[in-house]
């Protein structure tokens, strides 16, 4: 885990130049950097590749890098940008091109065995598919990421009010998604 002060330490190195600590700014973040660009392009490849990026671009742009936000939050935004852009650029692909992986589990039993949990996980990986992309990541961020609104908001550029909204109007197109016959989860 990476520390506040140290985190503060090595931004101030990169910023004169030093990227001989840079790695632990990457391996602190990867995963969470991996997710929101994941999330919006549900391809691990494209994924993979928007996260080398950000943190290419984040490292670049070090120097605008204020502090008024957290450092997380400010890498998000630029992951968050970084995967949007990736997405329009390919946007015409289909679908069934797009989702190649799946979510973690989210059902509650424990008793459902490995294909079921697979199965489960691909119904909602369609699922979460029927949102827009912006509604994909803010569904992520705040699920999966456990950030606040607040910080969601930021990296989005919405109000928290609409964030709140659009978490809320996700929850129930995801939801009746999940209800109709052909797409229930198998129990």
């Amino acid at each position: 885990m990476l520390l506040k002060e140290t985190e503060h330490i090595v931004i101030e190195g990169i910023r004169k130049g030093d990227l001989s600590r840079a790695h632990l700014i990457v391996d602190h973040y990867k995963e969470m950097v991996h997710q929101v660009c994941y999330r919006i392009l549900l391809n691990d490849e494209e994924a993979e590749e928007a996260t080398q990026d950000s943190f290419l671009k984040a490292f670049e742009a070090i120097d605008q890098f204020r502090g008024d936000a957290k450092f997380s939050t400010w890498l998000f935004r630029i992951a968050y940008n970084m995967a949007l852009g990736r997405y329009r650029k390919n946007h015409r692909r289909s679908a069934w091109e797009w989702i190649t992986d799946k979510l973690p589990d989210f059902a509650h039993t424990q008793e459902t065995d490995h294909f079921e949990l697979e199965e489960q996980s691909e119904i909602i990986s369609h699922a979460l598919h029927q949102l827009n992309e912006k509604d994909r990541a803010i569904v992520t961020l705040y699920y999966l990421e456990e950030i606040a609104v607040k910080e969601i908001a930021e990296i989005v550029d919405l109000s928290p009010n609409l964030v709140k909204v659009r978490l809320h109007r996700s929850r129930k197109k995801m939801a009746t998604y999940l209800k109709e016959p052909e797409n229930r989860l198998a129990v």
